[in-house]
Formats: C-alpha cells, sequence, structure tokens
C-alpha cells in the first residue's frame, strides 16, 4: 500500500534480509513485499559489519499443533501463510522477531 506513496515522492525502497533466493521469495510470498526491492544477504555480512542483531534463532517446538499456529499467526500482520508449508517457518520468525 505504501509503495505508491514511495513512487509518487521518487523514493525507492531496498529491503536487505539474510538469506538465499528461495527464503527470499517465501519472505516476499508472506509479506507480500516486491521481489525486486529485496536484496539478500547470504552470510549476514552486512547485518554483522552494523553489528544489527539477528535475534535468538529459536524454533517452535513440532509438539505445538498447527493449529495453535495458525491462531496466533492470524493475529498478526500477514496473518496465516497461504501455503501451508510455510506455516512453521513464519511462527518462527514471528517469534524470533518478537523476541529481539
Amino acid at each position: 500500500a505504501a509503495q505508491e506513496q514511495l513512487t509518487a515522492n521518487n523514493i525507492k525502497l531496498r529491503v536487505i534480509g539474510i538469506g538465499d533466493e528461495t527464503a527470499a521469495k517465501e519472505f516476499c510470498n508472506f509479506s507480500g513485499l516486491s521481489l525486486d526491492v529485496l536484496r539478500i544477504d547470504p552470510t549476514a555480512s552486512l547485518h554483522d559489519t552494523l553489528k544489527l542483531k539477528r535475534g535468538p534463532e529459536w524454533t517452535i517446538s513440532d509438539d505445538v499443533p498447527d493449529g495453535v499456529l495458525s491462531f496466533a499467526l492470524s493475529t498478526l500482520p500477514g496473518g496465516v501463510p497461504k501455503d501451508g508449508s510455510l506455516l512453521r517457518p513464519a511462527a518462527n520468525a514471528w517469534v524470533n522477531y518478537l523476541a529481539m
């Protein structure tokens, strides 16, 4: 939604994330961000140089039912991913984001 305002004001959005091409595509599918504005840093070298925190790198136990994860994600921006294979990665990403 903000992209129109950014374009109208001649502002080019660039987002840098840690990961690979597969993770970038998954992130863009999940977040709605256009893939052409995302740049990937596979080794997190930029984050390390800037001394940015990567998060605690927690993962949610497989014992937590998918229904619980779906409910929790339904309360957050982006909601539940349409692709069921992204449910746990999305939940893990939110847990780590919120823990920072």
